[in-house]
C-alpha cells in the first residue's frame, strides 16, 4: 500500500538513531543549529498525523535527508516500495549494455536492446523527467580485460544511479558489481557454494580451453561443483549434461533449477539485484542464465516491491535480490536469427534483504 515516503524515511531513521530525540539533534546538527524540528512534531509526521509543516520545515528535512542521498527535490510524494522508485531517486540512471567487437564495428544482443527498452519504459512511467544515460562497454570478463582494467572507474564516481544488463560469464562490470554488492572478491571461482551469496549460475564450459578463464566468476559453478557437496539434484544426469553443453542450471540457495537446452520448451532464469550505495545512488544488476532470463527480468523490474535499506553516510546497505523465472520456447517458424521466444515470466523468489 502507498504511503507518504517522507514518513516511512523518518520511521527507518528514528529506528538507526534509536529515538525521536537524536533524530531531532540530527536534523539540528545537519542545518548548523539554524533550522529544528522539536521531537514532538517528528513523531506527527512519522505517524502521518502531521497537520502542517511549515517552509522551514522542509527545508531543514531537506538538508538532513540530502546527506543520505535522499533529498526531497527528488523523492516522489507517495512511497510504493519498489527497485524503479529507488532508481530514479537521483534523477538520473546510467544504464551500462555490453557490446561485443565483430571487425570493428560494435553489436548488441537483441535480449539486451529488448530489456533496454523494458527498463527505459519503466523509469519513464514513474518519473518521466529521468535523466538517462546509455554507457556501451565491450563484453570483457577477467581474462579479455588488461591485468590493470580498473572496473571501478566506470561505476564507483557516479553520482548517478546505474543499472547493468548482463551476466559475469559476458559482462565484467556485472561480475565487479556483484561482487561490491555483496562484499566477495570478483573474478575469482569458486570450487563450492559460497555460503554468503544466495544465488549461483551454473554454465556449460567452453570446449575452447584458452578461453576457460572467460568464465571465472564467484558467482559460478561447475557441472563437477554440483556432485562435490550435498546438493539434492532434480535428475542424477544433470551435471553430465551440462558438461555435454545439453543443460545449464540456476541455483537459489542449495535448490537447483535446472534449463534443458536440447528441450523446444524450457524454462530460464535471472536475478536482479539492487543496493543503495554510500551517497544514495543505487546500483542494480540484472542478469540471466541466458539473454531471454535477462530480458524476462527487466519485464517484471517494475513489479519488484520492496524498499531498498537506508545507508549509513559513506557505507553501503544490505543488497536486495530477486529471482525470475520465465518460460522460453523455440519458434519453428523463423529460419535465421535467435530462434528463442519468451512466451511468460514470473517471479519465482520475492525481493529480499540480503543479510549474509
Amino acid at each position: 500500500m502507498a504511503k507518504l515516503r517522507l514518513a516511512k524515511i523518518l520511521e527507518e531513521h528514528k529506528r538507526r538513531c534509536g529515538s525521536l530525540a537524536r533524530l531531532s539533534d540530527e536534523i539540528t546538527e545537519a542545518n548548523d543549529g539554524q533550522r529544528s524540528i522539536e521531537k514532538r512534531k517528528l513523531n506527527s509526521i512519522i505517524k502521518s498525523k502531521a497537520k502542517s509543516l511549515t517552509l522551514a520545515d522542509i527545508e531543514a528535512l531537506d538538508v538532513f535527508l540530502t546527506r543520505f542521498g535522499q533529498s526531497l527535490a527528488r523523492l516522489p510524494l507517495l512511497d510504493t516500495n519498489g527497485i524503479v522508485q529507488a532508481l530514479v531517486e537521483k534523477g538520473k540512471v546510467d544504464i551500462f549494455v555490453p557490446t561485443r567487437v565483430l571487425e570493428r564495428r560494435d553489436y548488441t544482443s537483441v535480449w539486451d536492446v529488448r530489456a533496454l527498452s523494458g527498463i527505459v519504459e519503466s523509469i519513464n512511467r514513474r518519473w518521466p523527467t529521468t535523466r538517462i544515460g546509455l554507457q556501451e562497454e565491450a563484453e570483457r570478463s577477467a581474462a579479455c580485460a588488461p591485468p590493470d582494467e580498473d572496473w571501478a572507474k566506470l561505476v564507483d564516481d557516479l553520482e548517478a544511479s546505474c543499472c547493468c544488463l548482463g551476466s559475469p560469464l559476458v559482462f565484467g562490470l556485472a561480475e565487479y558489481m556483484l561482487a561490491e554488492m555483496f562484499g566477495v572478491q570478483p573474478f575469482v571461482p569458486l570450487p563450492k557454494i559460497h555460503p554468503k551469496l544466495p544465488f549461483h549460475f551454473v554454465w556449460y564450459a567452453d570446449p575452447d580451453k584458452s578461453k576457460r578463464k572467460n568464465r571465472q566468476s564467484h558467482f559460478a559453478l561447475t557441472a563437477k561443483d554440483l556432485t562435490a557437496g550435498e546438493l539434492t539434484l532434480p535428475a542424477a544426469d544433470l551435471p553430465q549434461a551440462i558438461s555435454e553443453r545439453k543443460a545449464q542450471a540456476f541455483l537459489v540457495g542449495e535448490t537447483i533449477y535446472p534449463v534443458q537446452l536440447d528441450q523446444p520448451k524450457r524454462k530460464d532464469y535471472g536475478v536482479v539485484v539492487a543496493q543503495r550505495r554510500e551517497r544514495g545512488q543505487i546500483w542494480v544488476v540484472i542478469a540471466g542464465l541466458s539473454g531471454p532470463g535477462t530480458y524476462a527480468a527487466a519485464r517484471l523490474l517494475d513489479e519488484l516491491t520492496v524498499t531498498l535499506p537506508g545507508s549509513e553516510l559513506g557505507e553501503v546497505a544490505p543488497p536486495v535480490f530477486a529471482v525470475v523465472e520465465s518460460a522460453v520456447r523455440m519458434n519453428s517458424s523463423k529460419t535465421s536469427g535467435d530462434v528463442r521466444e519468451v512466451v511468460d515470466q514470473r517471479i519465482l523468489v520475492e525481493p529480499q534483504v540480503w543479510k549474509g
